[in-house]
C-alpha cells in the first residue's frame, strides 16, 4: 500500500482537550504551514493550529529508517473500497497530511482538531455506512485523553473485515500515554490484522523533532515526515 517512501517520519496535556484549548482566536480558521483548512466528511469542517517556536532539529539531519511489523493482508469485506487507506485521527494527523499524501496512495482523511477515541469510533462507523471506509485504515487518536480496552475492541468491531488496521502509539506528556499505548499494544496481539506504529519510541528518541509544546509536528523540522514514514511502512 505504501508508496516509496523517503526516510523522513504525540503526545498531550496537562488535561482531558488540551489540543482543542489551544486553538486560541489567534489560531482558529487559520491554516498552518501544513494543515489547509477543508471541510472532511460527517463534521462541518475543522481547523489546524498555526505554528508556533520550533525545538526541531535540522531538517536536513539524518533520519533514521522507520520499521514495522506487519502482517499480511487479508481480504476486505464487502462495502469497503479496495485501494483507500482511511486515515482517522486528531490535530495531529493533520500535521501529517501533506507528507502522508506523499508517501501513502488512495489515502483519504477524516481527522479533527481534539478529537477522541470515542468520535473516531463513530467516525468509522459513518465512514462505512456511507461507503466510503477504505480497506486499510490507520488509527491516530488518544492523544488527547485516556482510552480502555473496551473502547479498543469498540474501534475494532467497527472496523471488522478491514484488511490491515495501523494503529500510531501516543507520544503524550501526560498521565495517559503508556496506559493508552499499553492497551493498544496489547490490543493488536489479538487482531490478526493489526500493526502497531511506534510513534512513542521514535518520538522519545528525537525530541527536538517536536514543537516547542512536545505534542504536535507542524513547526517545520522533521518529525511529521518521520512520523508518515513510519505509517507508510505499516500500511
Amino acid at each position: 500500500m505504501a508508496a516509496a517512501v523517503v526516510v523522513a517520519g504525540c503526545s498531550a496535556p496537562a488535561s482531558v482537550g488540551h489540543l482543542a484549548s489551544t486553538t486560541s482566536s489567534a489560531s482558529v480558521g487559520r491554516t498552518g504551514p501544513t494543515s489547509p483548512l477543508r471541510p472532511l466528511p460527517h463534521r462541518p469542517g475543522r481547523v489546524s493550529l498555526g505554528s508556533g517556536p520550533s525545538t526541531t532539529t535540522s531538517a536536513t539531519a539524518p533520519l533514521p529508517a522507520p520499521s514495522c511489523a506487519v502482517p499480511a493482508l487479508t481480504a476486505p469485506a464487502v462495502g469497503l473500497v479496495v485501494g483507500r487507506v482511511t486515515a482517522v485521527g486528531d490535530s495531529i494527523m493533520i500535521d501529517l497530511e501533506p507528507y502522508l499524501q506523499a508517501d501513502v496512495r488512495g489515502v483519504a482523511f477524516d481527522a479533527y482538531v481534539g478529537q477522541q477515541w470515542s468520535s473516531g469510533i463513530s467516525d468509522v462507523q459513518q465512514l462505512r455506512a456511507d461507503g466510503q471506509l477504505g480497506s486499510v485504515v490507520v488509527i491516530e487518536l488518544g492523544t488527547n485523553g485516556p482510552i480502555s480496552t473496551q473502547l479498543f475492541d469498540e474501534m475494532m468491531s467497527a472496523l471488522r473485515g478491514v484488511s490491515r488496521v495501523v494503529f500510531v502509539t501516543n507520544y503524550v506528556p501526560d498521565y495517559w500515554q503508556n496506559p493508552n499505548n499499553a492497551i493498544i499494544e496489547a490490543g493488536a496481539t489479538q487482531y490478526r490484522n493489526v500493526a502497531v506504529a511506534n510513534w512513542e519510541a521514535l518520538a522519545a528518541a528525537n525530541p527536538g523533532w517536536l514543537c516547542a509544546d512536545h505534542v504536535h509536528l507542524s513547526c517545520g523540522g522533521p518529525g511529521a515526515s518521520a512520523m508518515a514514514a513510519l505509517i507508510a511502512k505499516c500500511v
